[in-house]
C-alpha cells in the first residue's frame, strides 16, 4: 500500500479527488491498478465515517436530553421538558433534542453540496463561544480574586492574563475568517440569530422569576 501511494503521481490529482468522499487512499488505490482495494477502502471509510456520525448523534441527544431536563426543573424551560418515562428516562427532552437535530436533514435536502460545511461552521460557532465564555469567566474570576471577594487557587493559568487575551483575539480572528467566506458565513450569522433568541427568551425568563417570587 505505501509504494503504491508513493508511486502516484499526486501533482496530477484534482482536489475532488482528493478530499470528499475520493479519499486519498482510495485515489491511490484506484490509480495503482488495484479497483478491488480502492472499493474495500471507499467502504470502510465510509463505515468508519457512519459510525463516528452515529455515535455522536447519540452523545448528542443523550447529553442535550439531559440538559433540557435540567433547564426545565431549573425553571428555565417549559415543565413540560421535565417529564420522564416508565423507564425513568427524560423523553420529552429526548425527543424535543431529536426533532432539532433533525434540521440537519432539511438542510442536506436543500443544498446537499454544502450541508456538511453549514453545519460544521455552526457547530464551530458554538465551540468559538464556549471557549469564550470560559476565558471570560477566569478573567472575571481573577479581578474577583483581586478585590478580595473570592479565594485565590494554588494554580494559577500560565501567561495570564495575556495568554486570555491572545486566544480570544484568535477565536475573534476565527470568527472574521469565516464571515469572508461565503460557505462558512452562515454559521456566525445562524449563531447571532440564536444568541439573539437565547438571549431575548432568558430574559423573559428572568423577570416571570421575579414576579413570581414577589
Amino acid at each position: 500500500m505505501r509504494s503504491g501511494l508513493a508511486s502516484h503521481r499526486w501533482e496530477r490529482t484534482t482536489a475532488r479527488e482528493f478530499c470528499g468522499p475520493f479519499a486519498g487512499f482510495v485515489t491511490g488505490w484506484s490509480h495503482w491498478a488495484a479497483s478491488c482495494m480502492a472499493e474495500v477502502t471507499a467502504v470502510g471509510h465510509s463505515f468508519v465515517v457512519l459510525t463516528a456520525a452515529l455515535s455522536a448523534c447519540n452523545s448528542g441527544i443523550h447529553s442535550a436530553g439531559r440538559m433540557v431536563r435540567g433547564l426545565a426543573l431549573n425553571g428555565e424551560a417549559p415543565r413540560a421538558m421535565a417529564g420522564l418515562s416508565d423507564r425513568h428516562l427524560p423523553l420529552p427532552a429526548v425527543v424535543l433534542s431529536t426533532l432539532v437535530m433533525g434540521a440537519g436533514i432539511a438542510v442536506n435536502v436543500v443544498s446537499p453540496d454544502k450541508a456538511f460545511v453549514y453545519i460544521t461552521s455552526v457547530s464551530a460557532c458554538a465551540g468559538l463561544w464556549t471557549w469564550s465564555m470560559i476565558l471570560i469567566s477566569h478573567l472575571r474570576y481573577r479581578c474577583r480574586v483581586r478585590a478580595g471577594l473570592l479565594p485565590a487557587v494554588g494554580f494559577r493559568m500560565p501567561g495570564a492574563p495575556v495568554t486570555h487575551w491572545t486566544v480570544l483575539a484568535a477565536l475573534a480572528f476565527v470568527v472574521v475568517l469565516m464571515t469572508a467566506s461565503p460557505e462558512t458565513r452562515p454559521g456566525p450569522y445562524v449563531w447571532a440569530v440564536w444568541f439573539t433568541a437565547l438571549t431575548v427568551v432568558y430574559g423573559l425568563v428572568i423577570k416571570r422569576g421575579v414576579q413570581q417570587r414577589s
